[in-house]
């Protein structure tokens, strides 16, 4: 199905219509005309919803609350014009066009004023907050106890369960214990990686197959004393390779030879076997047959020598048994991930708790039910005619489960409103095949096809870098064009023959060790203070600045802004900005 431009004024009131909004397009308006049309038109025949009945869910408590605000608004805003306060407002011009017939616009003022002094009864919640509305306002059909206990922050729980798994998995096994120590794994890191697929029973379970940690040992220590056993081995292939002309200077020359012989002869003078860091990996990569035979200067032949293909043997067995202590690791944290849901269940149960990752589940599973589940869904949809889901993008397959039992091929209009391009990126647990099921249950596909954001040719740029053929690699995740809406406002204007969408390569080649995160971050904030100090000179010269309908005036400092994910990052740029050519605040 191919998205058409949306019309909210004029489309269609009914089914299931899917709108996808980039960035800047004028989502929240588009709700906010939807929602206004929902609480004043009249569907074959029957009065439309009231403000309880329209359900509007989006995905953080700060959106709920600024969502609310903005509905609130849109309403009185429509009240004032049909009490005949002008505007310039086309949706609002339209609206009170609509209802121009004084029976008509009499009725919608008393349907506008009903839901303004009742809009503390409008269903605007998180998804978490609709959940624990279905699940209190239905507990006999959906099986929930009267009496649990809602707690809203479970980590010292999930602490402690981890915490008896590595005790009953990991410490009651001494050579496990002792793998996962030399790895620097611990209980809370473990906590921190399996955290995002909690709860999440959507998700299969792919344990790898494993090889006992024992054996793969065992055949790494067998090649080591291979190798550290024989003291004329080692002896005979250090002298060779001290003997052999040719070396490339920068690979193999005299302080390198030095401390690799070195620490071959430390590590040999004891049959234990030795834990390489990553940097012994690689010296002692080095006296393997293929690495010496790089290493040669044209012309000249790599050295041949029993203790190089034992360094190879020995390696080969190392590594094997580091890919198979991360299978183990692997194994061991899927299977803690579904320790842990099953052991937070039955502590819960016991506890008559819930947290709110169990709203979610419950309802799910309530809606599952064979018996139970039809009696729920219609029960949900009694109570909301309509449903505007924003930010549809964050939905992963719980929570789609959810707005399909109770709205999908039932005589409820919903809309679903958000942007896959983002669902790419998981955030808040989002699934991409989530957002691609309920676009296929979509009766209307609609885009939000005009910028309001930024200026034509910034829009412009990014269209042509995203003009290519599966764009998010996903082929069902396309990039539809959008156009920039004129300017009506302020305009940035530099003068200096730069594109106006630009990357800024930031260059570790130079570093001892490469890239770092913080050497990134040092980085990211000395090119953030370095472009704001260079746009600030070019005000100087009257080379950048903002333009208006009449009016322009230079740049400054207050018109730029650096989004950053951290205070610790946002700090350090601050700190890269020179204080006199660039004071910054946060």
């Amino acid at each position: 199905m191919i998205a058409q431009p949306l019309d909210a004024l004029h489309c269609v009131l009914s089914g299931v219509n899917l709108i996808e909004a980039s960035a800047g397009t004028g989502k929240t308006w588009t709700i906010a005309a939807l929602y206004t049309r929902l609480l004043l038109e009249e569907r074959d025949g029957a009065p439309p919803p009231s403000i309880e009945q329209i359900l509007v869910v989006t995905y953080t408590k700060a959106a709920t609350a600024e969502l609310r605000e903005r509905l609130r608004h849109r309403l009185a805003e429509l009240a004032a014009v049909l009490d005949g306060t002008p505007t310039r407002d086309g949706f609002l011009l339209a609206m009170a066009q609509r209802f121009a017939e004084p029976a008509a616009r009499e009725l919608a003022r008393q349907r506008l004023t009903a839901a303004i002094t009742g809009f503390d009864a409008a269903a605007i919640y998180t998804i978490h907050g609709f959940c624990q509305r279905v699940l209190t306002d239905a507990a006999f059909e959906s099986g929930q106890t009267f009496t649990a206990e809602l707690i809203a922050d479970d980590a010292e729980r999930l602490t402690e369960v981890v915490d008896d798994f590595w005790r009953r998995r990991v410490v009651a096994d001494a050579l496990l214990a002792r793998v996962l120590a030399e790895a620097g794994e611990t209980p809370d890191s473990w906590l921190a990686q399996v955290r995002p697929f909690l709860a999440k029973p959507y998700l299969r379970n792919l344990a790898p197959a494993l090889t006992p940690l024992a054996d793969s040992l065992a055949a790494a220590d067998a090649a080591w004393q291979r190798l550290a056993g024989d003291a004329e081995l080692v002896r005979g292939g250090l002298e060779l390779l001290a003997a052999t002309e040719g070396f490339k200077a920068n690979i193999y020359g005299p302080a390198q030879q030095q401390t690799l012989v070195r620490r071959l002869r430390q590590w040999t003078a004891d049959s234990g076997l030795p834990l390489l860091s990553g940097d012994d990996r690689k010296r002692l990569d080095k006296l393997t047959p293929p690495a010496l035979a790089k290493g040669m200067k044209k012309g000249y032949a790599a050295p041949s020598h029993p203790l190089f293909d034992a360094v190879a043997a020995w390696l080969g067995a190392w590594d094997a048994h580091l890919a198979n202590v991360a299978a183990h690791v692997a194994a061991l944290k899927l299977e803690l991930i579904a320790w842990v849901d099953a052991e937070l269940a039955r502590r819960r149960a016991s506890e008559r708790t819930r947290s709110f990752d169990d709203l979610l589940t419950d309802l799910a599973a309530a809606l599952e039910h064979p018996d139970s589940g039809p009696l729920l869904a219609e029960h949900v949809a009694r109570s909301f005619k309509v449903a505007l889901i924003d930010e549809f993008q964050d939905t992963d397959p719980v929570q789609y489960s959810i707005f399909r039992a109770c709205f999908v091929g039932r005589d409820c209009p919903l809309f679903l409103v958000g942007d896959p391009k983002q669902a790419i990126y998981s955030f808040r647990g989002a699934d991409i095949f989530a957002y691609l099921s309920a676009r296929d249950d979509a009766a209307s596909h609609y885009t939000l096809d005009t910028n309001r954001r930024s200026a034509e040719p910034l829009v412009a740029a990014v269209n042509a870098l995203f003009a290519r053929e599966q764009p998010f690699v996903l082929a069902d995740i396309d990039y539809p064009a959008v156009r920039a809406a004129p300017s009506s406002g302020w305009r940035l204007e530099v003068d200096d023959g730069r594109a106006p969408l630009t990357f800024q390569w930031l260059d570790f080649a130079a570093t001892p060790k490469g890239a770092s995160k913080q050497l990134a971050m040092d980085n990211a904030a000395e090119a953030s203070a370095d472009e704001i100090v260079r746009l600030l000179t070019l005000a100087g010269e009257g080379r950048a600045r903002l333009v208006g309908e009449q009016r322009e005036r230079a740049l400054v400092g207050g018109d730029i802004a650096v989004l950053v994910a951290t205070h610790r990052q946002g700090e350090r740029v601050r700190q890269a900005c020179p204080s006199a050519a660039c004071p910054a605040w946060r």
